[in-house]
């Protein structure tokens, strides 16, 4: 019993490895110039060995996926218990922004990864629209508060905030930049996006 348990922990760090090696080559380079053999020699194991665990990117990158999600939807989960919308906004820039950049390449490899994995495409089909609720309704609260202009349409305004970090799968900046510098980057195109509608400036 002890040796199973350590056998499963075992298999458990390694496919830790697996997908956090996967996850810094795909944010450098992309899911499709990104092979199997340079991910297991990254990882300093055997080609089998990966493949073991992960039959082909498209299993690494809904395990990566799924992990996006689960961190995704716990953040968002703290910044809607936070009762004050200024921390709810500064929240999001300084705790949920990062972590978007953490997964970077899921946003400039999107099509990729749903072309070849039908469970991230299925995954994210139910995924995005609880977004762009959740988004709706912090910015209704900020509406309710009166630090946003009642005039702005808050769906609207949520599925153009979702718009801006897809935008990254086309933006020049993303590559060529280290986390630091894309999250300031990010966090000024949802000030700009905002600003004409805060009655409170920011």
């Amino acid at each position: 019993m002890a040796k199973s348990s350590a056998l499963g922990i075992k298999s458990l760090k390694t496919r830790t490895r697996i997908l956090e090696t996967a996850r810094l080559l795909f944010n450098a380079q992309g899911m499709e110039k990104v092979s199997m053999r340079q991910i297991a020699e990254s990882a300093d194991m055997a080609t089998g060995n990966l493949t073991y665990h992960y039959s082909g990117k498209n299993k690494l990158g809904l395990a990566l996926f799924k992990q996006f999600k689960t961190g995704l939807e716990a953040l968002l989960e703290r910044i809607k218990l936070e009762d004050d919308p200024d921390q709810q906004w500064e929240m999001g820039l300084k705790k949920l922004l990062p972590f978007l950049v953490h997964f970077r390449f899921f946003f400039q490899d999107f099509s990729v990864l749903f072309r070849i994995s039908v469970g991230a495409r299925t995954a994210f089909r139910q995924f995005y629209p609880q977004v762009i609720a959740d988004l709706s309704q912090w910015l209704e609260s900020l509406q309710e508060q009166k630090l946003l202009s009642s005039e702005l349409n808050a769906k609207m305004t949520a599925e153009q905030m979702a718009a801006v970090l897809f935008q990254l799968a086309v933006d020049e900046v993303t590559l060529e930049s280290n986390d630091s510098k894309l999250v300031n980057h990010i966090e000024q195109l949802l000030r700009n996006l905002l600003a004409p509608h805060w009655i409170q400036q920011k």
